[in-house]
């Protein structure tokens, strides 16, 4: 079975650096990319929380542009110095 990658376009929130839509065997996934470091436990669980509490909103603009998503997946950014 074939692994699709799709960058979307127009899916803007404060806390998302990028988003992709990912098509394969197991089904559609929404894939978001945060702005944010896991580095900083406070900072992180700040803007987790806040991302979160938008996340219906940018599933049913996603749904509403795309198609239905069977799955999430939010991606923090780690730095390494």
């Amino acid at each position: 079975m074939f692994s699709k990658t799709i960058k979307i376009n127009g899916l803007s929130h404060p806390l998302v650096s990028s988003a992709y839509f990912k098509k394969d065997y197991w089904g559609n996934t929404l894939i978001i990319d945060t702005n944010f470091s896991n580095e900083n436990k406070d900072l992180r669980d700040a803007g987790l929380n806040t991302l979160l509490g938008d996340l219906k909103k940018l599933i049913d603009h996603a749904e509403a542009n795309i198609t239905h998503f069977d799955t999430i997946d939010i991606r923090m950014n780690t730095i390494y110095i």
